[in-house]
């Protein structure tokens, strides 16, 4: 991040009650306590991670509290420098971190299949949640699947949602984090990359695991560097580690290892939101603006669909049409369904033929008392859909090469789209 965005960033995180006072000294606490002045700067428009350290002045001594975790202490200490704060720190017990996410989980959470952890309100939306006001969740039946998302409303910063993923280990068989990160490829752009991966270096060391979004076509993949503060994210850093990973945030390598470690399956989705090695007009700067907003709402619901598809492990659409059109063959209605040319001109003229009748389905001008039938559309559409289908089939073709087809013609940029 430029120098004068990195110094808007330190900037927008000191507490209020530290602002425009002649404090010099702050002592960043190892502790989680709402009971002292929260920051009026706090967002209030948001179901989760919205709480922030917070404050007291005693004497000429500036005290932050914030939730127990060593990389997120770790952090808000170099944001306080960087501003010109003289700045101690406690030293972070493990067990404090634990002890304190034990206090505040909630009591009613039920055994579930998978839990999908971080940004969840945007999936399921605001209403209807369990909990308590520290961490809530929801349950839904998506297919045969019963998932919980889990919310929490403080930062489970680093280190932090190690501890809390031990927890939710003991209530399901996966984990999937939902979230945003930095990239430091500049051909991921802000807000318009789904990232994942299976794959991080955390705590020292490199850990994979099994990516169960591994063959989808709309993600983008690459090793994670997990990393204690945005702070540290500074050029020497960069020269040395960018040609090996794609992907930089706090958490991630985290959550990662605690699902390693305690036997469950673990996989994440992530938006990403800042880009280190190309500057973009959109950074974590301006992820407050409209514009932003509305952008990467856009990118969650294409995120939304990837995540449905393999909660749901709808049938493809292909296998359906194989299995139906074979029963056909089996009673000598069509030809096998390998590569026959003869057999795939006629699919593609009867495949014509349902379009045009999705067109003679719609009204034209001159039929001005014509209303649409939508469910008329809707059954037009699926047979022109069956016959294209079943083309592919007699071309030779898979569903898999048809979108990968798809997908090059979509990223051509071709300038004679219409």
């Amino acid at each position: 991040m430029e120098h004068s965005r990195l110094k808007k960033y330190c900037e927008s995180k000191i507490h209020s009650l530290f602002r425009n006072s002649d404090i010099k000294k702050i002592h960043i606490h190892a502790k989680y306590d709402r009971n002292k002045s929260v920051s009026k700067y706090e967002k209030n428009d948001k179901l989760f991670n919205y709480k922030r350290p917070t404050a007291e002045i005693i004497g000429k001594v500036g005290h932050l509290y914030c939730f127990p975790g060593q990389s997120y202490l770790d952090n808000y200490k170099k944001i306080y420098e960087h501003i010109g704060y003289e700045v101690t720190t406690d030293t972070v017990d493990k067990t404090l971190i634990r002890k304190t996410l034990d206090k505040i989980f909630p009591t009613d959470f039920t055994k579930t299949d998978i839990i999908i952890l971080g940004y969840v309100e945007v999936l399921v939306g605001e209403d209807n949640w369990n909990g308590n006001d520290e961490i809530k969740w929801k349950q839904l039946l998506i297919g045969s699947k019963k998932v919980a998302f889990v919310g929490v409303t403080f930062s489970f910063w680093g280190d932090i949602i190690y501890h809390l993923t031990e927890i939710l280990s003991k209530y399901c068989h996966t984990i999937i984090y939902v979230g945003k990160l930095g990239s430091l490829n500049s051909i991921d752009i802000p807000n318009h990359t789904i990232a994942s991966g299976s794959s991080a270096f955390v705590d020292g060391k490199m850990i994979t695991w099994t990516n169960i979004f591994a063959n989808s076509p709309l993600i983008q993949t690459g090793n994670h560097y997990t990393l204690p503060s945005i702070m540290d994210e500074n050029r020497d850093w960069f020269n040395k580690v960018h040609k090996t990973f794609r992907f930089v945030d706090p958490e991630l390598g985290w959550i990662a290892k605690s699902a390693i470690d305690n036997k469950i399956a673990f996989s994440y989705l992530h938006l990403v939101t800042d880009n280190l090695e190309k500057t973009y007009t959109e950074d974590l700067t301006t992820e407050r603006e409209p514009e932003v907003i509305n952008k990467r709402m856009q990118y969650i619901g294409i995120l939304k669909a990837i995540l449905w598809h393999f909660l749901e492990q709808s049938p493809s659409l292909m296998a359906e049409v194989l299995k139906a059109q074979q029963a056909r063959v089996d009673k000598g209605l069509l030809e096998p369904l390998t590569q026959n040319w003869k057999a795939c001109l006629s699919f593609a003229y009867h495949t014509q033929e349902e379009a045009w009748e999705v067109v003679r389905e719609l009204p034209r001008r001159q039929w001005r008392d014509q209303v649409i039938v939508p469910e008329n559309i809707l059954s037009e559409i699926a047979d022109t859909q069956i016959q294209l289908l079943t083309t592919l089939a007699y071309a030779g073709f898979t569903e898999e090469e048809l979108a990968d087809a798809v997908i090059k013609k979509l990223n051509a940029k071709r300038k004679d789209w219409k």
